[in-house]
């Protein structure tokens, strides 16, 4: 990326206790070690790192037991890191990070948030989950299904009334240029979503609440919010996200639990006074799909073959969002690998990850942008 505008890169560098091979059969032992993947990731993320290519980059999975490490790392290259660590032991207290160049940018505040605070008063009338058929045809919910034990089975069917219980934490920082004669402040944010695919009204409300702490943070400055969603294009989570309020107040989608009747109100309280925020939000703008020729998002930024029992998936679940209004234009994205087209015109996506090139089952992502004046 050489366009002279600011720099974003979002990867889920997968956690050090996520990387088993009981997970992950199909790839190599060397591929799976954490030692060697940390240093991987560290290569690819000094690449963005260098003088003439300084990102603000957003990371998710960060285990606990690289936080110091990375910590260091960043420091070393003139960057503040900052991390949020909110998993449990299976993940090692996986979270997520920003790191900051600080010859580029004065950190003006930095807020670390849980979105679901939000709802903690939310009291669902259902909770049922989707049908056999949308669970079956998800890699993510035979991921979780067949994982573990008892709380993620009660996970799987209580995916809806167990959105106020989510821990996952949003990092969020407002920074101003140094360089520029025309100061500039604009503020980034990231979050990974919980993988709850089985039930898109529970991944359509982590949207919405994401969508409300970005937004508010933000206070009318433009804003970018990258991250690991965990939904695909097309998804009734992805079109909260890029429709906004518009979605929350379409009563006819059964996606979108912003519906009359889905919420047991408080005495006194309206129907759909608990929704009234996701009613109001403005859509994001996707800088991949805005960059796209076709519009589209990118063919896959996770590639893999994981689970238990474990199934193949590719597809597009990570993503760089821009506030709304042309605050933001789009000069170029890091390319991403493409799925082979029956008329031979992408190539063959590269062998499943990690792999002895990519530490993570995710690619890195990123995009150059130029904030409106």
């Amino acid at each position: 990326m050489s366009g002279g505008g600011i720099r974003f890169v979002s990867y889920n560098i997968l956690s050090r206790t996520l990387a088993r091979q009981s997970y992950y059969p199909k790839c190599s032992r060397s591929a799976l070690k954490s030692s060697s993947r940390l240093e991987k990731v560290k290569r690819k993320l000094d690449e963005h790192c260098s003088k003439d290519a300084r990102a603000i980059i957003a990371l998710q999975e960060v285990s606990l037991s690289w936080t110091g490490d990375l910590h260091v790392w960043f420091k070393k290259r003139g960057y503040t890191f900052v991390c949020s660590n909110y998993g449990s032991h299976f993940s090692d207290f996986m979270g997520c990070a920003l790191a900051i160049p600080d010859d580029l940018y004065f950190v003006e505040e930095i807020s670390i948030v849980k979105p679901t605070e939000h709802a903690q008063r939310w009291t669902f009338a259902s909770s049922a989950p989707g049908t056999w058929t949308e669970i079956a045809s998800s890699w993510f919910g035979w991921l979780w299904t067949k994982s573990a034990g008892t709380d993620r089975k009660r996970e799987r069917s209580d995916a809806l009334k167990n959105v106020p219980r989510r821990n996952n934490r949003m990092v969020m920082a407002r920074l101003t240029t140094r360089v520029n004669d025309k100061r500039k402040t604009f503020c980034v944010a990231t979050y990974h979503m919980p993988c709850v695919f089985w039930d898109e009204r529970a991944m359509v409300c982590h949207a919405a609440l994401s969508m409300r702490c970005a937004e508010s943070f933000a206070k009318q400055k433009p804003f970018v919010y990258l991250g690991d969603f965990n939904i695909q294009p097309g998804s009734p989570g992805y079109e909260m996200l890029t429709k906004g309020g518009s979605f929350a107040r379409d009563e006819s989608n059964e996606g979108n639990p912003f519906r009359r009747g889905l919420v047991v109100p408080k005495e006194g309280q309206d129907d759909l006074q608990w929704a009234s925020f996701a009613r109001k939000l403005k859509p994001l703008c996707s800088a991949y799909a805005a960059a796209s020729p076709s519009g589209k998002e990118p063919d896959m930024t996770n590639h893999t073959f994981s689970g238990n029992p474990p199934s193949y998936f590719s597809g597009c679940i990570d993503y760089i969002f821009t506030s709304p209004d042309g605050s933001w234009k789009v000069n170029e994205t890091i390319p991403l690998p493409a799925l082979e087209r029956g008329d031979g015109s992408s190539p063959l996506a590269p062998e499943i990850c990690p792999n002895a090139q990519e530490p993570s089952d995710h690619y890195l992502i990123g995009a150059e942008l130029n904030v409106a004046a």
